[in-house]
C-alpha cells in the first residue's frame, strides 16, 4: 500500500509555487471615488425629493385654485341673484345678502382654518359681477341706468363681504391676538354697516328706496302742497316751489277733483301741476304734469311738424307722441290701436296712483331731446292736412314723411300712424284719404307703411 496515499493531510499540503506564474497587482480604489458615487446618490435623492415636493405643490395649488374658482362663481351667482331678485321680486331679498356672506364665511373658516377663500372669493366674485354688469350698461343703453345700479351695488357689496369674511375668519382662527382696540374697532364697524342704512331709512325713506332698492317708495305727506313737492322730487329729483295764489279747483268728467297748479323748479320755469285726490283721507293725490312737454316735448313737436309741413306741402301737420307706457305721465294718450287696447289698464284709478308714485324720469333730465324721444319710445301719430283728393299722389307724400323721420336721426322704437286728410275748410269736415301703419324695426328706420283700408 503506498503510504504516501495514506497520509490524511496529503491534499492539505500547500501546492509549491511556480516561479513562471505570472503574479497579479492588488488595485485599490480611492476613498475619493466612493465619496463622489455616495454625493451623487444624496443628490439624486435630494433631487428626487424636491421634484416629489414640487408636484405636490403644484397639486395643492392647483386644488387650492380650482376650489378659490368655484368660491369665487358661487359668490358670483349669489350677489348678482339676491340684487336681480331684490330688484325684481322683493325688496326684503336684501336680507340674504349678509346672511349668506356670512353663512360661506363660516363654513370656510371651519373647512380651512387660516386658509379660508372667502375673503379673497367675494371681492372677486363681486368685482366680476360689476365689471360684466358696467360692460352690459354700455352695451344696452336703454337699460344703462339699472346695469350701472348692478355694477356699483356689486361692488360695493364685494368689498364689504371681503371685510366681513376677514373679521370673522380672524375671529374664529386667532380670538386670542384681538386686542381691545381692535375689538372696539370690529363692533363699531358692524354698528356702521347695521345703523348707517337704517338711520338713513328712517330719515330719508324716499331717497333710501331710489338709491338701495332703485324703486321710489309710497309719498308720505301732511298736506296736498307736500304730497306733491315730494312726488315731484321722486319723479325728476329737482326741487320745486309752488304758487299758491295760482291755484284751480274743478271736478272732471269721472266726478274726481282735481287741483291745478302753477310751479317751478330750480330754473323757474313754470311747470303746471294737477293733483287728482285718490285717497282724501289719507292725503293721497295722482299727480300729472307738463314738466316733460316743457323741457323737451313742445318746442320738438313743433319744429318736427313744421319740417313735415313744408317738406310735403301740407296746410298743417297735427303730431302726436303716444309713448309705450304711462301717456296719462308723459307724451299723448293719442288715438292708436295701443291706446285702445290699455285703455282701461291706463285710465284705472289705481293703476294712476301707482304710476304717478313710481314714476321716475330724473335720468331723461340731462339727454338732448333726441336720446330722450328715442329712448322713452314714442309711437309717431302724424294726421298730414291739405287740400287733397282721391286722385293726390298719397305714396309720395308718404315717402316724404318716412324720409323726414329717418332724416332727423329719429328711431323707429314704437310703430308710427301716418293719415293724410283733406281740409275742407269751407264745408267744416276733414276727410282722411289715406292712411298708413308701420310696426318698429329692429334698425330703428321708418319704413315698411301698410295701407289701412277704408270701412265701407
Amino acid at each position: 500500500m503506498n503510504e504516501n496515499n495514506n497520509n490524511p493531510f496529503n491534499n492539505d499540503m500547500p501546492k509549491p509555487i511556480n516561479s513562471n506564474e505570472e503574479k497579479k497587482p492588488i488595485i485599490e480604489i480611492p476613498q475619493a471615488y466612493y465619496d463622489k458615487v455616495a454625493a451623487e446618490q444624496h443628490e439624486k435623492f435630494l433631487k428626487e425629493q424636491e421634484e416629489k415636493e414640487q408636484m405636490q405643490k403644484r397639486l395643492a395649488n392647483k386644488g387650492s385654485l380650482n376650489k378659490l374658482i368655484s368660491l369665487v362663481i358661487v359668490n358670483a351667482l349669489l350677489i348678482f341673484g339676491l340684487l336681480y331678485s331684490m330688484i325684481n321680486f322683493n325688496s326684503l331679498i336684501i336680507i340674504g345678502i349678509p346672511v349668506y356672506i356670512v353663512i360661506l364665511a363660516i363654513i370656510e373658516v371651519v373647512r380651512s382654518k387660516n386658509n379660508s377663500d372667502q375673503p379673497l372669493a367675494n371681492l372677486i366674485g363681486g368685482m366680476l359681477v360689476a365689471v360684466v354688469t358696467f360692460v352690459i350698461s354700455m352695451v344696452r343703453e336703454s337699460e344703462m341706468d339699472l346695469w350701472t345700479y348692478y355694477a356699483i351695488a356689486s361692488a360695493i357689496i364685494s368689498f364689504l363681504g371681503f371685510l366681513i369674511s376677514t373679521i370673522i375668519t380672524k375671529i374664529f382662527t386667532d380670538f386670542k391676538s384681538i386686542k381691545a382696540l381692535s375689538a372696539v374697532g370690529i363692533i363699531l364697524f358692524f354698528a356702521l354697516i347695521i345703523g348707517g342704512p337704517f338711520y338713513f331709512y328712517k330719515k330719508y325713506p324716499e331717497e333710501f328706496f331710489k338709491i338701495v332698492f332703485l324703486k321710489q317708495t309710497e309719498v308720505h305727506a301732511e298736506t296736498e302742497e307736500e304730497f306733491i313737492l315730494k312726488t315731484l322730487k321722486n319723479r325728476y329729483s329737482v326741487e320745486f316751489t309752488c304758487n299758491n295764489e295760482k291755484v284751480r279747483h274743478y271736478i272732471n268728467q269721472y266726478s274726481q277733483k282735481i287741483t291745478k297748479r302753477t310751479c317751478y323748479d330750480s330754473s323757474q320755469r313754470e311747470v303746471n301741476v294737477f293733483s287728482t285726490t285718490y285717497n282724501e283721507s289719507e292725503n293721497q293725490f295722482i299727480i300729472s304734469d307738463d314738466y316733460m312737454d316743457i323741457i323737451y316735448l313742445t318746442e320738438f313737436k313743433t319744429k318736427l311738424s313744421n319740417t313735415l309741413k313744408s317738406n310735403t306741402g301740407a296746410n298743417s301737420v297735427k303730431l302726436y307722441l303716444y309713448p309705450e307706457k304711462n301717456c296719462t305721465f308723459v307724451g299723448d294718450c293719442a288715438e292708436c290701436d295701443e291706446y285702445f287696447e290699455s285703455y282701461d289698464e291706463e285710465n284705472d284709478f289705481s293703476n294712476q296712483f301707482n304710476n304717478s308714485t313710481q314714476l321716475n324720469l330724473s335720468n331723461y333730465l340731462n339727454k338732448n331731446v333726441l336720446d330722450f324721444v328715442n329712448d322713452y319710445k314714442f309711437k309717431y301719430i302724424i294726421n298730414v292736412l291739405g287740400n287733397y283728393t282721391e286722385t293726390s299722389d298719397f305714396n309720395a307724400i308718404i315717402n316724404t314723411v318716412l324720409t323726414s323721420l329717418n332724416s332727423s336721426g329719429l328711431k323707429n322704437n314704437y310703430g308710427y300712424d301716418i293719415k293724410i286728410t283733406d281740409e275742407n275748410t269751407l264745408q267744416g269736415y276733414e276727410l282722411i284719404r289715406y292712411e298708413v301703419k308701420g310696426q318698429k324695426t329692429d334698425d330703428g328706420v321708418f319704413k315698411d307703411p301698410v295701407v289701412v283700408e277704408k270701412e265701407n
